[in-house]
């Protein structure tokens, strides 16, 4: 995981799996057992640098789980799934007390069918993708909710877009 701060943080926007990103003048904490690494005011980050090659092992061999084989709580999974309702946002407050964005919506694999709850970024994200779309979303957690067994993110949490509605 990496934290950037300030002018920095719109970075995090562009950021795509299998992209190079070369970070200077970072520092390390820890937090709740994560080590995570922090660019501050001295620290810079260049994405997709020209002239630097690196081999990249791809997302796209994370082993997946099936939704039907998740039969309590556990995690973290990789999860390949398709949204079949119109993903409903909200806005809760944490335990902290912090006033976060949560969208939630049916999604389904062909093995089983479940409700995957996105947080923070990912909720804009999931929000913006139509009915239909084929997602991947990789380190979320099977959790007890209110509507039975379902998926929620974490702070490792991103998703890709497998395939758009109409097989694009």
């Amino acid at each position: 995981r990496m934290d950037l701060w300030d002018e920095k943080a719109e970075l995090a926007s562009r950021v795509r799996p299998g992209d190079v990103l070369v970070v200077r003048n970072a520092y390390v904490r820890e937090r709740r057992g994560t080590i995570i690494l922090n660019v501050g005011r001295a620290g810079s980050v260049e994405l997709n640098p020209e002239g630097v090659e690196v081999e990249v092992p791809s997302l796209t061999e994370a082993k997946l789980k099936a939704l039907g084989e998740i039969e309590g709580e556990g995690g973290p999974y990789t999860v390949e799934v398709v949204i079949e309702t119109a993903p409903e946002l909200r806005e809760v407050v944490t335990s902290r007390g912090e006033r976060v964005a949560v969208a939630s919506a049916r999604v389904s694999d062909g093995t089983g069918e479940m409700r995957l709850s996105l947080w923070r970024d990912l909720a804009d994200q999931l929000v913006a993708l139509p009915v239909g779309t084929k997602i991947r979303v990789h380190n979320v957690w099977a959790k007890e909710g209110l509507y039975g067994l379902e998926l929620t993110s974490g702070v490792d949490s991103f998703l890709e877009v497998v395939e758009e509605p109409g097989g694009t």
